[in-house]
């Protein structure tokens, strides 16, 4: 074993830090960074220690604490499970009633004896993936669904980052715009899911996996190769959704390759799957990245690729 690198989820994150120390191999992170950057309250905890903007929130461990949160931040909230994999047990309560149920799956599949209870915060979500290098910050990309400014996005997962220990290797952060400017909602010193490492790389020709293996594997990586070689106008994944049912076939992908400027289409799940409510990411049926001389062009190419993928279902009981 050379090393070991935590890309996509959280969980692993600290799983790895810890294997690489207790055997001696490199690693970009230090255990302390590591846990620091899978632990919601710990993270909320530090990051308010520095002044960072965040939601307010509150851990609760019983339905009573929940609906005193909720007395004192008021509804709507957002009730999650923390350190759990991807979105799950995240939930959005609007009533008192709402907030009893979420409240109960969220500790339910919590992996401590608590959740998280926070205000909504209106406005767009932004997500700033980066790259540390020595402590030194480089903001590579944000992803947004309308235009916004990204100096202060990179500033505040700059200092975010920095209040956690994560000096070298990978960052992603999800920040909500509040109005009062960003709100750092989470920090993880991975790469960024959902293909954000493809998108990089199809927007800037930065690759971010072969930089995450190169720190994993205690190899050095220079400033050089964290600048853009190339420079697309716009970027997008637009996730694929199916109707509800079993799968029997996908139709278009070759038709949806023709649209110009798609990069790359995936699907994710082969015939005989049965596809649910879309609750969350895992429910994705699959992906299309494009790109083009503007942002508006990329995703009008994304989205008429789209248009010419069909997922063929048929109720699942059919295939029982």
């Amino acid at each position: 074993m050379d090393g070991l690198v935590a890309a996509g989820t959280d969980h692993a994150v600290a799983i790895a830090a810890r294997i690489a120390h207790r055997l001696g191999l490199p690693h970009p992170l230090q255990p302390e960074a590591a846990a620091l950057s899978v632990s919601k309250l710990r993270q909320r905890e530090r990051l308010a220690a520095v002044g960072i903007g965040q939601p307010r929130s509150l851990a609760c461990r019983t339905a009573a604490e929940a609906a005193a949160a909720a007395a004192e931040l008021g509804y709507p909230l957002v009730v999650e499970a923390p350190n759990t994999v991807g979105e799950r047990a995240v939930r959005l309560a609007r009533t008192a009633d709402e907030l009893a149920a979420a409240t109960a799956g969220a500790l339910a599949e919590s992996r401590g004896d608590y959740c998280l209870v926070e205000e909504l915060v209106g406005g767009r979500v932004v997500t700033v993936n980066a790259f540390s290098l020595g402590g030194r910050f480089v903001p590579l990309t944000v992803t947004d669904r309308e235009q916004a400014p990204r100096p202060s996005f990179g500033e505040t997962t700059a200092a975010a980052a920095a209040a956690l220990g994560i000096e070298h290797g990978p960052v992603t952060a999800q920040l909500l715009l509040g109005d009062a400017g960003p709100l750092v909602a989470k920090v993880s010193a991975r790469l960024g899911g959902g293909h954000d490492a493809e998108l990089c790389r199809a927007a800037l020709g930065v690759d971010e996996n072969a930089l995450a293996i190169a720190a994993a594997l205690g190899e050095p990586v220079h400033a050089h190769e964290l600048e853009p070689t190339t420079v697309a106008g716009g970027a997008c994944v637009r996730f694929l959704v199916a109707p509800r049912g079993a799968l029997v076939e996908v139709e278009g992908v070759e038709q949806a390759f023709t649209v110009g400027g798609v990069r790359a289409i995936r699907v994710y799940r082969r015939p005989g799957h049965v596809f649910g409510e879309l609750l969350r990411a895992s429910d994705r049926a699959g992906m299309i990245l494009a790109t083009g001389k503007t942002r508006a062009e990329a995703d009008a190419a994304a989205a008429e690729s789209a248009r010419r993928v069909r997922f063929v279902t048929v109720p699942a009981e059919a295939v029982a």
